[in-house]
Order: C-alpha cells, then sequence, then structure tokens
C-alpha cells in the first residue's frame, strides 16, 4: 500500500479512513492505587515469601521495620523501627504486619533466621 503500490497520500488515506471509525482509546492517566500490603518496589514481598518458605523448612525467622532514620519518619513507622526483631507472624506496634503503614511510606523490612541463644 502507498509508496510501493505508487497511491498518493489521498489515495492512502482513503485506504485508511474507514479502519477509523471508531473512537480512540482514551489517553486520560490510570488512576489505580496500589493496595498498601502491595508493595511497588516489589522485592519486600519477595524476601518476606523467602522467609516464610524458611519458616515452613523449619527455621525460625524474624523481622523488623526499618525506617529511613532521616528525621522525616513519621511517628507510627518510628515507633515500629524502635520495636526491633519480632516473629515472623507477628505484628508490629501500629497493627501492620509489615512496611508500609501509609501512603508515602518510605521503609522497608528486613528479614533474618533468629540468632541462637
Amino acid at each position: 500500500m502507498g509508496i510501493f503500490e505508487a497511491k498518493s497520500s489521498k489515495l492512502v488515506g482513503g485506504d485508511v479512513a474507514p479502519n477509523l471509525d471508531s473512537d480512540p482509546p482514551s489517553l486520560e492517566p490510570s488512576i489505580h492505587r496500589l493496595d498498601p500490603i502491595e508493595d511497588p518496589r516489589g522485592d519486600l514481598l519477595q524476601s518476606e515469601q523467602q522467609a516464610y518458605e524458611l519458616a515452613e523448612a523449619g527455621l525460625t525467622m524474624e523481622k523488623s521495620w526499618l525506617a529511613p532514620g532521616d528525621g522525616k519518619d513519621c511517628d507510627v513507622c518510628a515507633t515500629n523501627a524502635e520495636a526491633g526483631w519480632i516473629p515472623l507472624s507477628g505484628v508490629f506496634p501500629s497493627g501492620h504486619p509489615r512496611p508500609l503503614a501509609h501512603e508515602g511510606c518510605r521503609c522497608d523490612a528486613l528479614y533474618q533466621r533468629k540468632p541462637k541463644k
């Protein structure tokens, strides 16, 4: 079609125009918000999954709330970070099982095998 058939642009446009009867798709941005339990970075949930797999294999696993610690932490996140290492199945003082605690939360989680005493 077109230059390969030596047609003018008017003829090429005429060939395409019948296919443009429908409205084009909307270009409006999609308004999709992640549930706070989902982590847009992906690595947190993968690490959590690995921690649970190790726990199922018989290891005693723990988790810790990691706040940025740059003086901009909210009270909820600072309190959760101060809790230190807790059992993998536990919840932090705020009641959250893992970061993220709120919109704009910059926290992460750490996972480790519980040290032998």
